[in-house]
C-alpha cells in the first residue's frame, strides 16, 4: 500500500459533478495520483455526496453534522488526513499543470524543518491572495491549520498573515507557485451588482458580503494569536538547527574510534616571543594633507621621540584640493622597502614603547595590527571596529577593552601596522574618496585568510578629524557617496555575508557581537510588530541597550528603528533610558543625520499633543511647551532652538532640513 506524500483537504457539498470533474483533474494531471489522498467533509443531509464513490484515487469522507463553519470542516478533514504535506482545496478546481504533485513535493523537500507556506496560482488573485494554502503537517500540528471560527473566507488570509510575521522576524517561507496553475471555478462571466475582483481575463469574484464583514471581524480579533503562532513557528526553525548540529556534533565525535589519530597539528595556535617580529624593519609612513599644521608636526615630533631604527615617510599634499588618503597610502606602501609598514593619518600621537606593542601582537595568523585609541582628552575611543548589521554600511568603535590581542572585523586607517610578506599585494580602494577604504582594506585581509586584531600593548592618541574637516555638506556628501559604494559592493553583493557567516562565526569573540546584533534586530522586530507583553519588551529593551554600552552604534540602530513607535513614546523610564544613550553614541554622520530626523520629528509629534508626563524646559517659542524629555537630555544638536529649522519641509515632504541629497531618509 502507498503511503500519501499529499494530502488535499476539501470541503464539498451538493456538487457531485463538479466534485468528480476536481478528482479526474488530480488524477490526470499528478505525476503519482497513488500517492495522493484526498479527503472530503460532508454534511449528513446531503446524501448525493455521501453516497459518491470514486475508484481512480484514495478518497476519504467524513460525514459532519450540517451547518458547520469553514474553518471548522478544514480542520476535520485535517484529522483525518495522513500526509506529510496538506493542501487546503476546493471542489470547483481544475488542475491545470501536469505534475503538480512532483513540483509541490520537491518545494516542500526544500525545507526540512517543515516551516513553509506555498500557495497556487487560481487564475483569479494570482499572487495577491493565498487562496488556497499548502502547508506542512508540522506546521498545522504546532499552531493549527486554521481557526475553526471562520465562517468561509479570511481562512487564507490568516495563515498568509501569520507567515508575513514570521518574515517580519528574519525568516521568508512563503512560496508563490506562480506556474502551479489550478482553475478557480468560483466566477460569472457578468459583473454583478456586488464586483469584488476582476480577474485578468474579465471574470469577476463575488463574494457573500454579509459573511465576508463576520469573517474579517474575527481576522481583526485574531491578530494577536498571529503574532504569537509566528513566534512558535520562529522557535521550530531555530530548534531544528540547533538540533541539526547537534546531531552533527555528535556524529563527528561517534565517528572517531582512535585514541591519537584524530589529533592534527593544525589545530594548535603557535604562541611565540615575537623577538623576530621585535627585531623586524619598519616603514612608517605619514599622510598629511599639509605639513604646516599644528597637529601635523606634533605627530612627527613624537614619532621621532619615541621610535628608533625605523625609516619615517611624510607624504604632504600642501593643502591641494585634490588630497586622497588612499592614493596617498598606496603611493607609501609602493615604495616601502621593508617587510612592515604603518600607515598613519597626522592627527596621531604616539607615545613610549608603541611601535614595539604593535609588533608584539603578529602572530602566524594575522595579517594586520592597529592599537587602541584615546581622545584628547585621554578616554578611549577606539578598541576595534564592528558593523551595524543593517545593510546600511553603519559601523562604529567598540569601546570594549581588550585583556590580550583580539579580532577585529576590520580597522580604523588613523594608525595600522601591515605585514606586507602577507598583505602586500592588498591596497587601499581609490574608489572611495575619504571614508570606507581602511574598513575595505581590513575586510580583503580576512578575505585573503589572514586575521586583521587590536592590540592593548599600543596605545595612541587620535585626536579626530583634524586631518580633513567633518561636517561640513561637502564632507557629508563624500561620507554619503562612499557608503553608498561600500553597500553596493560589499552589502549587496553578499561578501560582507559570507565573511560573517564562513569566518567570523568561527571566532568566538566577533560571533558573540554578532549574536548581540541579532538580538537587537529581533527585539527591534518584536517592537515593532507588538509581539509580546509590552512590560517584558521594555524590561528586554533596557537590559539589549544595557549590553550595547560598549557597542553604541547597535543600540542607536535599535532606537533608530522603534523611538517613534507608539508605545516607546509612551513609557517616559525607556526614552530617558534612550536619550542618556544617545549622549553618549560615536557621531556616524549617517546616524547623527537620521537620530537628527527622527528626534525632531518625535519633539515636533510631542508638541503638537501636548504631552505633559515630563516637563520639557526649552527656550524661545516652544518654551511653554511640555514633553516626555527634559532639555538637560539632549544634546546640542537636539535643543528645541534647532527645532524651527528641522521642521522646514524638504522636496520629499520628509520634514528634514538636510540637503535631499543626501538627508537620512532616502536610506
Amino acid at each position: 500500500m502507498n503511503i500519501p506524500k499529499l494530502s488535499l483537504l476539501v470541503p464539498t457539498r451538493g456538487r457531485v459533478l463538479r466534485l468528480e470533474r476536481f478528482l479526474d483533474s488530480i488524477v490526470d494531471m499528478a505525476d503519482n495520483p497513488n500517492t495522493i489522498e484526498v479527503v472530503l467533509a460532508i454534511d449528513s443531509d446531503d446524501t448525493e455526496s455521501c453516497s459518491f464513490e470514486y475508484d481512480r484515487l484514495t478518497v476519504k469522507k467524513v460525514i459532519v453534522a450540517p451547518g458547520n463553519k469553514m474553518g471548522y470542516l478544514n480542520q476535520v478533514c485535517y484529522d483525518h488526513s495522513t500526509a506529510d504535506t496538506v493542501a487546503l482545496m476546493n471542489d470547483d478546481l481544475i488542475a491545470q499543470i501536469k505534475g503538480f504533485d512532483t513540483k509541490i513535493l520537491h518545494e516542500a523537500g526544500s525545507y526540512p524543518d517543515g516551516v513553509f507556506l506555498f500557495y497556487i496560482n487560481d487564475g483569479i488573485f494570482g499572487e495577491k491572495l493565498c487562496t488556497f494554502p499548502i502547508l506542512s503537517r508540522k506546521v498545522c500540528d504546532k499552531i493549527g491549520l486554521c481557526p475553526e471560527i471562520y465562517q468561509r473566507y479570511k481562512i487564507d488570509d490568516h495563515i498568509f498573515s501569520t507567515f508575513n510575521l514570521l518574515a517580519k522576524l528574519g525568516e521568508r517561507r512563503i512560496h508563490y507557485l506562480k506556474n502551479l496553475t489550478f482553475e478557480h471555478d468560483n466566477v460569472h462571466e457578468e459583473e454583478g451588482a456586488q464586483e469584488y475582483h476582476t480577474a485578468d481575463d474579465g471574470k469577476i469574484y463575488t463574494p457573500d458580503q454579509t459573511i465576508i464583514l463576520t469573517d474579517h471581524e474575527h481576522y481583526v480579533d485574531l491578530f494577536e494569536q498571529r503574532k504569537r503562532d509566528a513566534m512558535l513557528l520562529k522557535k521550530m526553525i531555530a530548534s531544528y538547527h540547533d538540533m541539526t548540529v547537534r546531531i552533527n556534533e555528535k556524529n563527528i565525535l561517534e565517528s572517531i574510534t582512535d585514541l591519537y589519530a584524530f589529533q592534527d597539528p593544525s589545530f594548535i595556535t603557535h604562541v611565540t616571543d615575537n623577538s623576530d617580529y621585535g627585531r623586524a624593519d619598519v616603514t612608517i609612513a605619514v599622510v598629511s594633507a599639509n605639513i604646516q599644521n599644528q597637529h601635523t608636526q606634533e605627530c612627527i615630533n613624537s614619532i621621532k621621540t619615541h621610535t628608533a631604527g625605523s625609516e619615517l615617510i611624510v607624504l604632504d599634499n600642501s593643502g591641494r584640493s585634490d588630497f586622497s588618503h588612499p592614493r596617498e597610502m598606496n603611493r607609501a606602501m609602493s615604495i616601502c622597502q621593508t617587510r612592515f609598514i604603518v600607515l598613519m593619518d597626522d592627527d596621531v600621537i604616539v607615545s613610549e614603547g608603541w611601535l614595539e606593542g604593535l609588533l608584539k601582537g603578529f602572530r602566524e595568523n594575522v595579517g594586520a595590527v592597529t592599537p587602541l585609541h584615546r581622545d584628547r582628552n585621554g578616554n578611549i575611543s577606539y578598541a576595534g571596529i564592528y558593523f551595524s548589521g543593517d545593510s546600511s554600511g553603519g559601523h562604529g568603535h567598540t569601546l570594549e577593552l581588550p585583556v590580550t590581542t583580539r579580532p577585529t572585523m576590520t580597522h580604523c586607517s588613523a594608525c595600522m601596522i601591515i605585514d606586507l610578506h602577507k598583505c602586500g599585494n592588498i591596497s587601499l580602494d581609490e574608489n572611495y574618496t575619504k571614508y570606507f577604504f581602511d574598513l575595505v582594506h581590513g575586510l580583503q585581509v580576512w578575505e585573503s585568510g589572514w586575521q586583521v586584531i587590536v592590540t592593548p600593548d599600543s596605545v595612541v592618541t587620535h585626536l579626530g578629524g583634524v586631518t580633513a574637516g567633518r561636517g561640513s555638506d561637502s564632507d557629508l556628501q563624500k561620507n554619503f557617496r562612499d557608503r553608498e559604494l561600500f553597500i553596493t559592493t560589499w552589502e549587496n553583493s553578499g561578501r560582507l555575508k559570507k565573511l560573517r557567516e564562513e569566518t567570523w562565526a568561527e571566532i568566538p569573540y566577533l560571533n558573540s557581537m554578532m549574536k548581540l546584533e541579532q538580538c537587537c534586530n529581533t527585539l527591534a522586530g518584536e517592537v515593532e510588530n507588538g509581539i509580546g507583553d509590552t512590560l517584558l519588551l521594555h524590561q528586554q529593551l533596557d537590559e539589549c541597550i544595557a549590553m550595547c554600552d560598549k557597542y553604541p552604534l547597535m543600540g542607536t540602530t535599535l532606537i533608530t528603528r522603534i523611538i517613534l513607535l507608539p508605545e516607546v513614546q509612551r513609557a517616559p523610564r525607556l526614552l530617558s533610558t534612550f536619550f542618556d544613550m544617545i549622549e553618549n553614541v560615536e557621531k556616524d554622520s549617517f546616524y547623527t543625520l537620521k537620530l537628527d530626523y527622527l528626534l525632531c520629528r518625535f519633539l515636533a509629534e510631542a508638541t503638537r499633543n501636548n504631552w505633559s508626563e515630563i516637563v520639557l524646559y526649552g527656550a524661545g517659542q516652544h518654551s511653554n511647551r511640555k514633553v516626555f524629555v527634559p532639555i538637560h537630555k539632549m544634546n546640542l544638536y537636539y535643543s528645541l532652538l534647532m527645532l524651527p529649522q528641522a521642521l522646514q519641509v524638504c522636496s520629499c515632504g520628509c520634514r528634514h532640513h538636510r540637503h535631499d541629497e543626501y538627508h537620512p531618509c532616502i536610506y
